[in-house]
């Protein structure tokens, strides 16, 4: 065990495989985990042909943006359209996508619903953002307002800067106890790339 410490300090990595060097524990969906590989493989879709592939030892959630970017590169264009299932559905790397020319078409998962969200007609995809004046309308029409600030919200090692949106119309709504349970009112994020998959959405 001191010698596996020994290695994990050297090597960086949080994990080791004492079966397989190469193999890493990996979630492949909900609490099911495995120690195993993740092929990435990108195909042409006119001729049917893998042009790239690549080993990973993480989860689909990471990949998209270097695979594809290392793809349009090997096929030498300024822009490439790229099509992928729903488990590769991650903001940051569509925005990275967005920023390299690379057209993400990949299938939007099911959101995860707040409780503090007790019905459907409130959820976050009911209210509308006006890009210009930076706000939201929610579906009674009243306008939430952010004070500019960006916030660092933390998933695990990840950091992601977002926006919070808010309004005092909260108080007297009728319709509040429908709407949120959160003592503070109805509080909305957008984050910094919340543009690359509104656009994504939208071509899906």
């Amino acid at each position: 065990y001191l010698e596996i410490k020994r290695r994990l300090e050297e090597s960086g990595e949080d994990q080791i495989s004492t079966t397989d060097p190469d193999a890493r524990s990996m979630i492949l969906h909900g609490s099911v985990i495995e120690v195993a590989y993740n092929v990435q493989t990108a195909v042409d879709e006119k001729n049917k042909l893998i042009v790239h592939y690549d080993v990973t030892n993480d989860n689909d959630k990471k990949a998209l943006h270097g695979v594809a970017l290392e793809t349009k590169q090997i096929l030498d264009k300024e822009e490439i359209a790229v099509l992928a299932d729903k488990g590769y559905h991650n903001a940051e790397q569509l925005h990275a996508c967005k920023n390299d020319e690379i057209i993400t078409y990949v299938a939007v998962p099911e959101i995860p619903r707040k409780n503090e969200i007790p019905t459907e007609n409130y959820y976050g995809d009911k209210f509308i953002y006006a890009e210009k004046k930076d706000q939201y309308i929610c579906p009674e029409k009243q306008v939430l307002t952010t004070n500019g600030n960006w916030y660092k919200k933390k998933y695990k090692r990840y950091v992601t800067e977002i926006k919070q949106y808010k309004t005092g119309a909260c108080t007297t709504c009728p319709v509040r106890s429908q709407c949120t349970t959160n003592p503070r009112g109805r509080i909305l994020e957008r984050s910094q790339y919340s543009r690359a998959v509104e656009e994504n959405g939208e071509r899906i």
